[in-house]
């Protein structure tokens, strides 16, 4: 009787299977891919609608605090922080990278045909820790709107979308030369009996001996920026100097009042009180 010997695979057999493996394993890799990516292009883009719709709420409630006002310029811009600071998006807002996006903003222009409505421009820029950027557009209105160089080079000259001087995110509006802040000191308790600032302000505060910052306006869960506030308590504040900041970040230290009493507050002023102001 004949012994049937195995036939094991030849060179050219396992050749051919290690090469459909690996054209499998490709195409296999290349579709994870794509899902992941399109998963992370997803995330970003409901980013860019938060962006929007935060910033609707925010500029039909603030239109003529932000810096750079749309009555005769026919745009503004609202930045990620200030809608953060009064809670119209979450404190947490980073990319599907994990990068924070702090320097994101939405630029909203006037329409030409009708000056009571606005087109809203989403610039979601996210950032690495080493400063690394990345702005995420869609299309190239997109990439127009959130390059604050191309603002001042109208389109249209019958339509001023862009001022003559561009002011953005990269190139913020400066507090004028009405911005003050004047605080009167009696006892232990020191009064901000004046703060205005020409682009809004965001939040008062002061500095401790140990360089921390204590907030003293907004009162916790107040959401509306003011461009006036007057008559503050700001007890417990002690030597230590006292800022209020804008929504560009622009700094304004206050200065101690000459006025030997504190002035009655004028009809019809707001007055914001705070409970709890940390002490040294």
């Amino acid at each position: 009787m004949k012994k049937i010997k195995n036939k094991g695979f030849t060179l050219t057999e396992v050749l051919a299977v290690i090469t459909l493996l690996s054209i499998l394993a490709v195409l296999v890799t290349v579709g994870i891919m794509r899902y992941f990516n399109n998963g992370k292009a997803e995330y970003n883009n409901k980013l860019k609608n938060q962006l929007v719709l935060a910033s609707k709420q925010y500029f039909s409630e603030h239109k003529e605090e932000l810096p750079t006002t749309v009555n005769g310029k026919g745009y503004a811009y609202i930045t990620l922080p200030a809608m953060q600071s009064n809670n119209y998006v979450n404190k947490s807002f980073v990319d599907s990278e994990g990068r924070e996006c702090s320097p994101s903003y939405v630029y909203v222009k006037q329409r030409a045909n009708n000056p009571s409505e606005y087109d809203y421009y989403p610039c979601l820029i996210c950032q690495d820790k080493k400063g690394n950027k990345e702005v995420y557009s869609n299309s190239e209105e997109e990439k127009k709107y959130c390059n604050p160089e191309n603002w001042n080079i109208p389109t249209n000259p019958d339509d001023p979308t862009t001022p003559d001087t561009p002011v953005g995110p990269d190139n913020p509006a400066q507090p004028d030369d009405n911005s003050k802040c004047e605080y009167d000191k009696e006892g232990e308790e020191t009064t901000i009996t004046t703060a205005t600032m020409s682009t809004g302000i965001i939040r008062i505060f002061y500095v401790d001996g140990n360089g921390v910052e204590h907030l003293v306006w907004p009162p916790e869960g107040a959401t509306v920026p003011q461009t006036t506030v007057t008559n503050i308590p700001a007890g417990n504040t002690g030597d230590n100097p006292i800022y209020m900041e804008d929504g560009n970040g622009n700094k304004i230290e206050c200065d101690e009042s000459t006025q030997p009493d504190t002035p009655d507050t004028p009809a019809g002023a707001p007055v914001c009180s705070f409970a709890n102001v940390p002490s040294n």
